[in-house]
Formats: structure tokens, C-alpha cells, sequence
């Protein structure tokens, strides 16, 4: 069986450089109130996660959402930039085992977002 997909990353090709292009991701990230959780520098790879302390789930495990959004940035061979931006929302549970999330359908949030973020750095 085939695993459900909470989100499809959303892709549009740009004339400005990849290095230009992941620097403006970067800066975005952080205007739109995102938080660097990884970055890769040599693949112009990252992700940014937002917490979102005033959701709820009636559930005594539940902590808190994580609004995530990831990125890739990718030369292509005619000459454009690739920008892939995929926007997740995950619940995070206290469980035995310590910190759990969960993915969730993606929020509007996250989605408005993304949206943001590809319209900051179309180039």
C-alpha cells in the first residue's frame, strides 16, 4: 500500500542565479517568521520550522503544531534556477518514547506561506 501524501511540493523555474535564489530563501525564511532547522549548503537544501502554540487537538499527549517548509534549490541545464518548496504541518505528541510528530494535512498557514515565499524569489 502506497503511503498518504499530506503535501506536493510546488516548483517554478527562475532566470536568477541558484546561489542568488537560496539566499533569498534564506532571508524569506526568516521575514516570514520561519526558524533555520537545516541547512545544506553545497546541495542549496533548507528548512525552516515555525511553531504554532495556540493549536489544539483533544488529546492530553498533544504539545504543540510545526509549520515546516522545505526547500530545494537546483541548477537546470538551459541555463534556469529550479525552486521546490514543499509546505508540512505536523503534531507534536509527549509520548513514552519522548517527542513524536505526526504529519497532518498541510495548514493554510504553511500553504500561505509557501506561497510567499516562491513570489518573494521568482527572480
Amino acid at each position: 500500500a502506497c503511503a498518504q501524501r499530506y503535501s506536493e511540493p510546488v516548483t517554478i523555474r527562475t532566470s536568477a542565479a541558484p546561489q542568488e535564489t537560496f539566499e533569498c530563501v534564506k532571508r524569506q525564511l526568516d521575514t516570514l517568521g520561519y526558524k533555520e532547522s537545516t541547512i545544506d549548503t553545497d546541495e542549496l537544501r533548507i528548512t525552516g520550522t515555525k511553531l504554532d502554540m495556540k493549536g489544539r487537538r483533544p488529546d492530553t499527549q498533544f504539545r504543540r503544531l510545526l509549520e515546516r517548509l522545505e526547500v530545494d534549490v537546483s541548477p537546470e541545464a538551459d541555463g534556469q534556477t529550479s525552486l521546490a518548496v514543499q509546505g508540512r504541518t505536523f503534531a507534536e505528541y509527549t509520548t513514552q518514547r519522548g517527542p513524536t510528530e505526526v504529519e497532518e494535512s498541510a495548514s493554510d498557514e504553511v500553504k500561505t506561506a509557501r506561497q510567499r515565499l516562491l513570489e518573494r524569489c521568482r527572480g
